[in-house]
């Protein structure tokens, strides 16, 4: 039981430095992200090695959840920062002048967009993770048994890589805020990998 509290907090630890990092620009951008996928990657290896039959998918669903968890209190705290009157104009739109009254246009036209944002995320993070993570473990599957690997361990690797795979993409998509960076890095590594499997059907 105490490897397991360890190990959920090495996970929460983790995703926490991720969203540490989020929308940083100094240096300790970079050792934040490095500790965040380190930690992450500790605990799920560790997880793995004490649930030998579940440990990635386990792993993998925690730290989805936990992304989710970051996730919601950020929008919470943004949320109660403008109903206080103290976050600012909402992203993309012009902040009115001293006196003036609200622009409703613009608050409406960026609240659509925040309600576009959170569902394109919410593709990205499952199914669209999904399909980029499955497609990198049948490439894997291809490349192990093109080292010479028997097809049962091939299976394996793929089986092993999928969720990993998985829990990566969809932390990624959850945590990066920019829309126009992360989209087109989940439909690279399913393109490539589908480039690859087509060149070895």
């Amino acid at each position: 039981m105490p490897g397991l509290i360890i190990i959920i907090g090495a996970l929460a630890a983790g995703v926490a430095a991720l969203w540490a990092a989020w929308g940083r620009d100094d240096a300790r951008r970079a050792l934040l992200l490095l500790a965040g996928w380190g930690l992450i990657a500790a605990g799920l290896a560790a997880w793995t090695a004490r649930y030998a039959d579940s440990g990635f998918a386990i792993a993998a669903a925690s730290v989805i959840a936990l992304a989710y968890l970051f996730l919601a209190v950020s929008a919470r705290r943004a949320r109660r920062l403008r109903k206080d009157g103290k976050g600012g104009a909402p992203k993309g739109t012009r902040a009115p002048s001293r006196g003036a009254p609200p622009d409703r246009d613009d608050a409406l036209r960026a609240s659509w967009k925040r309600y576009l944002e959170n569902g394109a995320t919410c593709l990205l993070a499952g199914p669209l993770s999904g399909i980029a993570a499955l497609l990198l473990g049948l490439s894997a599957m291809k490349i192990a048994q093109s080292l010479g690997a028997n097809q049962a361990d091939a299976i394996v690797t793929a089986y092993v890589a999928v969720p990993l795979l998985w829990a990566g993409c969809a932390a990624y998509a959850v945590i990066d805020d920019t829309l126009k960076r992360k989209a087109p890095v989940l439909a690279a590594l399913s393109g490539v990998s589908a480039l690859h499997l087509a060149l070895l059907a």
